[in-house]
């Protein structure tokens, strides 16, 4: 359709919140991926990006100790940054404190990773159309993350 908004066609039935985990350290790889440049933008910024191009709202963004530069690294996109304290013990330390400081969840939450530069609008609209209360990603032999879960 010609003048259509590509978010009403790829982004799925649902409405998601989207909740981003940036706290990671990145001890093995040697420097923090989130600002990892990718064609031209950080890959936190590109994941960012997609979420809100994708329509997802809320946004929030875990950091760990970074927490500055990760707001200064969106601060011009509708996201909401929220720091970690306690990143150093795992992820399920960053879903909690990101589910924390949601204001509402809408249909669903969209749980992605700021060091995946290939999460686009289209890859959302994906997860979003699928007719399932949670929806894993599958690649590289494995599922995980981007994942959606729904309210329910």
């Amino acid at each position: 359709m010609q003048g259509a908004d590509p978010r009403e066609q790829l982004c799925g039935t649902r409405n998601a919140s989207a909740l981003i985990l940036a706290a990671g350290a990145s001890t093995r790889f040697g420097e923090p991926k989130q600002f990892l440049q990718f064609e031209g933008e950080t890959l936190l910024r590109r994941v960012a990006k997609a979420a809100h191009e994708a329509g997802c709202a809320p946004i929030v963004v875990v950091a760990g100790d970074s927490a500055d530069r990760v707001s200064a690294e969106v601060h011009d996109l509708p996201v909401h940054v929220v720091q970690n304290v306690e990143w150093r013990c795992g992820i399920g330390t960053s879903i909690k404190c990101g589910l924390a400081h949601m204001r509402h969840v809408v249909s669903a939450i969209l749980v992605l990773a700021c060091d995946q530069p290939f999460v686009s609008l289209e890859i959302i609209g994906k997860l979003r159309d699928e007719d399932r209360p949670i929806v894993a990603s599958d690649y590289a032999e494995t599922v995980g993350i981007p994942a959606l879960f729904a309210n329910s």
